[in-house]
């Protein structure tokens, strides 16, 4: 289980608060035995890759198949927990796109807010 989660360069994506290198951690924890150890691992994955249920971020994606994958595997508990994440993290919005009324109309003219923007959708 969670073979090819370490193949991914985590460290190279970024979520909520900076780099995504802790995210294969918080993966490995919703594996766990151990109650807390699990409610630790999706508290810190709502923190960074779902922000507050509202935005996703560049490592929310590569994380998608990993807890697909956790929740196909019957051994692993609390399965109901990590399909609430995903359904989540299909209502979310991406950073500009929820936060973007905040910027400057001149700010979001730039050739390179659009294409952040773009890449987002």
């Amino acid at each position: 289980m969670l073979e090819r989660l370490y193949e991914i360069p985590w460290d190279q994506l970024s979520h909520a608060y900076g780099s995504a290198g802790d995210v294969p951690d918080m993966i490995r924890a919703l594996a766990s035995d151990d109650a807390n150890t699990r409610a630790n691992g999706l508290d810190g994955l709502y923190a960074t890759i779902c922000h507050q249920q509202c935005t996703v971020y560049e490592a929310t994606a590569p994380a998608v198949p990993f807890l697909l994958e956790l929740v196909g595997d019957e051994r692993v508990k609390g399965r109901a927990r990590i399909l609430q994440l995903l359904g989540d993290i299909l209502v979310t919005w991406g950073y500009l796109e929820a936060h973007g009324s905040f910027d400057s109309p001149e700010e979001r003219a730039q050739p390179e807010y659009q294409q952040a923007l773009a890449q987002e959708g």
